[in-house]
């Protein structure tokens, strides 16, 4: 996954766990433990939120301990986010229309609603 899609923890397909109804592991190493990630059939919600905050919280630490991450980080983030979310929405109406619902959703959940 490239480095823009697993910052955006957004990808067409986001609803897949639930869509398949398959159990999702994800590891990453942490501070000093492993951090496992499990979640059940129908909460794609829930993977992409563990997934997003295991990476965030290894790259935000990583760059705050560089000195390169900027004060007020979190906003540019969302913008980011929400920029590479439209962009999946407009990507997915060209050529799969059948799965907008899919970065639908994933807008909906950036903006809250």
């Amino acid at each position: 996954m490239g480095r823009s899609r697993a910052l955006a923890g957004l990808r067409s397909d986001e609803g897949a766990p639930g869509d398949r109804g398959a159990t999702r592991e994800a590891s990453a190493q942490s501070g000093g433990g492993p951090l496992s990630v499990s979640t059940k059939e129908g909460d794609p919600n829930a993977w992409v939120e563990a997934n997003r905050t295991a990476f965030l919280d290894g790259y935000v630490g990583r760059a705050g301990d560089a000195g390169w991450l900027p004060e007020g980080y979190e906003l540019l983030l969302r913008t980011y986010e929400l920029d590479k979310a439209v962009y999946e929405v407009m990507y997915e109406a060209r050529f799969r229309p059948g799965w907008i619902r899919i970065p639908l959703g994933g807008v909906r959940r950036l903006l809250g609603s």
